[in-house]
């Protein structure tokens, strides 16, 4: 990590320009010309902070250098116009990074930030009677990704699945399954069939009233509690959440808590409408509930319509208090699609007015749509058909190279194609800031080149195979002379290493996978210059060992970066 080092430049710049540690500490920069030091300072920004009358940045870096003299961290102190430029003991950074990823492995990059605070992350939340789409494919996998973030930094995450389970849809498709439903399909393929029935019988609705009415008759049955009309429906739910569980497995997601909106606290969204009449704060307009939130510039959220029905705000607000009843969480974020975005400010808004202080600590995570996807046999309505799709591109380049394949054992192929899939689909979807759309494009997602998820897994392999290959078993830390690593590769490597922590917390701060992503590119690519200099097989003894332990500390950090992607690393491929 390179904190410890930002650490000692800061207090070396607190004491010399008299400001704040923090400030300081806020100051420090990476260099961007890596030939000018390792660190840097903008000496404009620290200035307004001291004590100075000279307000010229390049006088007075001069002035700062010329007191700081070089010690067990910082080798050397140089000027280039505003700027202050440090260079830092590669030996002390090296020994202490790489000796902190062998102990560490899987824990490397982590910290204590988040102990005893819940963290909710609701997210995917499809409904089971119809396809797991591409929406829901994004939400599912920024969500696994933001709770994989927090679990890192020592925070208690509670992953959470709101299912669309409840609702007239369903007594429409219960009468439609008594017409059109294969109890054999349904436990073959259980929603790829749901839907096929709901699409056949709102095809029926869209011709005959009869039909909208005899659905609307069914579900009221259902919300009266039934048994025999809630047995069909339980056993939709049951068969399409196992369905489902199967999906979330090869996306290597999993749930703390499935729940949705069969499980609706009736009794609380009567509390919480009383209480919003109670404090003013709703008003009956046309025969619906409302809440005026003009002057938010939120516009009108409705809350009950004029038949007596509850909406989804309504329900939500509910929910919401429930979960902070049930979790004390600290935080709770929402993975939903832009398109919800004044749903969800209405939500902490209306939260914000009943008096729950902790509404500021629920977050809508917004994010853009996916363009064009499909298969090469046209558009795909289902992601099980994307991912197959993956699978087969990933296992025709696989048997491209029969050197390669080979090193594979023949009952694993398959399953090996399917997690590079897996990666080129996740990937191309990170590559970009989340909030915005992107065209799904199968070819370039696919490839080995440029910026893939298969790239990534194969320079995860590609260390694996040095490691091997090299003839030695890896060493322990006290085993390795780390003044043999010279070279500018391996410091280049190191650095990155270092960088590591950093990366993590910015991406804490913002949320945005593309700032692992891109980070994780760049590692790759200085593994793999490294890969052409730092040959291990045939070299010195002592000089393989080191080179060796140093791809070991690569691999991990990768390997790490890619899990918290969602992303399972491969060995061989």
């Amino acid at each position: 990590m390179l904190s410890p080092f930002k650490k000692s430049i800061a207090e070396t710049i607190s004491t010399v320009a008299g400001i704040p540690i923090d400030f300081a500490e806020r100051s420090v920069e990476l260099c961007k010309k890596k030939e000018l030091g390792d660190f840097s300072v903008p000496v404009a920004k620290i200035i307004r902070q001291m004590k100075t009358e000279e307000k010229n940045p390049s006088v007075v870096a001069s002035q700062l250098a010329e007191q700081i003299k070089p010690n067990d961290i910082i080798s050397k102190v140089t000027v280039t116009g505003p700027f202050l430029n440090f260079a830092i003991n590669k030996s002390a950074l090296t020994k202490m990074i790489l000796n902190q990823v062998a102990e560490e492995k899987e824990k490397f990059g982590g910290s204590t930030l988040g102990k005893g605070q819940n963290v909710i992350v609701e997210f995917s939340s499809p409904n089971i009677a119809k396809p797991f789409h591409a929406g829901h494919l994004r939400s599912t996998i920024i969500g696994n990704f933001i709770a994989n973030i927090h679990k890192l930094l020592g925070f208690n995450v509670i992953s959470m699945n709101w299912l669309g389970d409840w609702g007239s849809q369903f007594g429409l498709l219960a009468i439609g399954f008594e017409k059109y439903g294969s109890e054999e399909e349904l436990k073959r393929n259980p929603i790829r069939h749901l839907y096929d029935v709901y699409v056949k019988i709102n095809a029926d609705k869209a011709k005959d009233d009869n039909v909208r009415a005899q659905g609307k008759d069914f579900f009221k049955h259902m919300e009266m509690g039934d048994e025999a009309y809630l047995v069909k429906w339980k056993l939709f739910r049951s068969l399409a959440l196992e369905d489902l569980k199967k999906t979330y497995g090869r996306l290597n997601v999993s749930f703390d808590v499935f729940t949705g909106e069969s499980e609706t606290d009736w009794d609380l969204v009567d509390q919480v409408l009383k209480d919003l009449e109670a404090k003013g704060i709703s008003k009956m307009d046309k025969g619906c509930l409302i809440v005026d939130l003009e002057k938010y510039k939120l516009g009108i959220a409705l809350l009950k319509k004029d038949d007596g029905s509850t909406l989804y705000l309504t329900r939500d607000i509910a929910s919401a208090i429930k979960r902070h009843n049930t979790y004390s969480f600290s935080k709770c974020y929402y993975v939903v699609a832009t398109q919800q975005t004044l749903h969800f400010k209405q939500l902490f808004k209306i939260l914000e007015l009943l008096g729950y202080s902790w509404a500021k600590e629920c977050y809508h995570i917004s994010f853009g749509m996916v363009m064009g996807m499909s298969t090469r046999r046209g558009t795909a309505v289902f992601l099980q058909d994307i991912l197959d799709d993956a699978k087969a591109t990933m296992l025709e380049n696989m048997q491209k190279n029969p050197e390669k394949i080979s090193e594979i054992d023949e009952n694993e192929r398959e399953a090996v194609a399917d997690k590079i899939g897996v990666s080129a689909v996740f990937v191309q979807d990170f590559n970009a800031k989340r909030i915005k759309d992107y065209e799904y494009n199968r070819e370039r997602m696919t490839s080995f080149e440029g910026y893939t998820g298969p790239y990534l897994q194969y320079a995860h392999a590609r260390c694996c195979g040095v490691e091997r290959k090299s003839g030695i078993e890896i060493p322990k830390a006290s085993e390795v002379n780390f003044s043999l690593l010279t070279e500018k590769e391996a410091e280049n490597l190191i650095m990155n290493i270092a960088k590591f922590g950093d990366v993590i917390m910015n991406t804490y701060r913002n949320l945005e996978p593309n700032t692992l992503v891109s980070y994780l590119f760049e590692l790759s690519h200085v593994i793999a210059s490294a890969f052409s200099t730092l040959r291990v097989k045939g070299s010195e003894p002592e000089i393989a060992k080191a080179r060796l332990f140093l791809f070991y500390c690569a691999r991990i950090v990768l390997g790490n970066g890619l899990r918290l992607l969602g992303l399972e690393p491969l060995e061989k491929m």
